[in-house]
């Protein structure tokens, strides 16, 4: 019985998988409108030393008019160098914005009240947001500005990791494989979410909305909002896959780091709608089948497994091809089994602990 179970759920796996290849060729990839509005990018940066000056830098060398660029610099009471590396780059540059969080305030809490302060100090059409630790290449903001028609409310875009190893390498891979399920459902007009590392929103979507101010306190606050515009009914999302506007960003150091992103982003997400679980729970299930495998037996729980993997290989295939990453597939067997491990785990995680831990603060959803 538990083979039977284990190659039907293979089959589903299968079968899914192979409907979101679809969904990731559906979305236009070429850009909608040449219109080129103020914008304002926004970094919300805690501590961030090591980092914060490359990602200054990046965004100063676009090729995005000057006089239409506003760069807002948010430093979350950091205890480090962050804010004078910040303040420095503001004195020299007019069209960069500093903002300093002293405390959080009381309806708002930790990224998303930074970012609500610093969204006040904005004046662009149009926001854009990344991280500290990411570098945005040349063309990000034309690229990503270029895909807003008079429809769309939110343009996502991919964010590769630097690698050099195999645990740095499947967490790239890792990166792909959930950007790609993203797009997917996106090109099905079901988005589940857009990263806040390469997030941009029109003002107009992100005032529809209510703003953070109004939206319920999330610890993946790209989510919250992405979910918020999409209530409103009002907007599009697109999710291109361009590599003019990938985003490199910085791998977790270690597994404690690597366990901690996860339960962030699961707990994040835990109320995901219907789409979410669709993807989620068949998957689930199967690896608790393959993990019962002196049940069922060690061939059929191995081939299950090797299917499986063979379905992720052609998933990602088109992404890694777009972004000349098909060199990570060596780390392909690292990714099954970091996939595995959090797939099965976290679920337990989420409803054992509620408390998560980000940037030495700790939140309970």
């Amino acid at each position: 019985m538990i083979t039977t179970f284990l190659f039907v759920l293979t089959a589903l796996y299968t079968i899914m998988f192979t409907v979101l290849l679809f969904g990731i060729r559906r979305p236009p990839d070429q850009p909608l409108s040449n219109d080129t509005p103020k914008i304002s990018v926004l970094v919300a940066a805690r501590n961030e030393e090591a980092s914060i000056e490359k990602c200054i830098i990046s965004l100063l060398q676009n090729d995005y008019p000057e006089h239409l660029t506003e760069i807002v610099l948010i430093n979350d009471s950091s205890t480090d160098k962050t804010g004078d590396i910040m303040c420095r780059y503001a004195r020299q540059h007019k069209n960069i914005v500093y903002v300093y969080i002293e405390m959080e305030s009381k309806k708002l809490r930790g990224k998303a009240n930074a970012l609500a302060e610093g969204i006040k100090r904005s004046s662009g059409k149009i926001y854009l947001f990344t991280d500290a630790d990411c570098d945005a290449p040349r063309q990000w903001i034309r690229k990503q500005v270029s895909y807003f028609d008079t429809d769309t409310g939110i343009v996502g875009g991919f964010t590769r990791l630097r690698s050099w190893n195999w645990f740095t390498g499947m967490q790239a891979l890792d990166w792909f494989f959930l950007y790609t399920v993203a797009a997917a459902f996106t090109g099905f007009n079901k988005p589940l979410t857009a990263v806040g590392n390469n997030l941009c929103v029109r003002k107009e979507a992100y005032d529809a909305a209510g703003g953070y101010e109004n939206l319920p306190f999330s610890v993946t606050e790209d989510y919250i909002l992405v979910h918020a515009v999409k209530k409103t009914e009002n907007w599009k999302i697109r999710f291109p896959m361009d590599p003019a506007t990938l985003i490199r960003s910085n791998p977790c150091p270690d597994f404690p780091s690597l366990f901690n992103q996860k339960h962030r982003w699961a707990s994040g997400g835990s109320d995901m709608e219907p789409g979410g679980f669709l993807v989620f729970t068949p998957v689930f299930l199967l690896y608790v089948l393959i993990i019962l495998f002196p049940l069922a037996g060690i061939i059929p729980a191995v081939t299950a497994f090797v299917i499986k993997m063979c379905v992720d290989c052609i998933l990602l295939y088109r992404p890694l091809s777009a972004f000349k990453a098909t060199g990570l597939y060596r780390y392909i067997f690292h990714f099954e089994v970091l996939h595995f491990a959090y797939v099965l785990l976290l679920p337990f995680q989420i409803i054992f602990s509620k408390k998560v831990i980000w940037k030495d603060r700790s939140y309970e959803k």
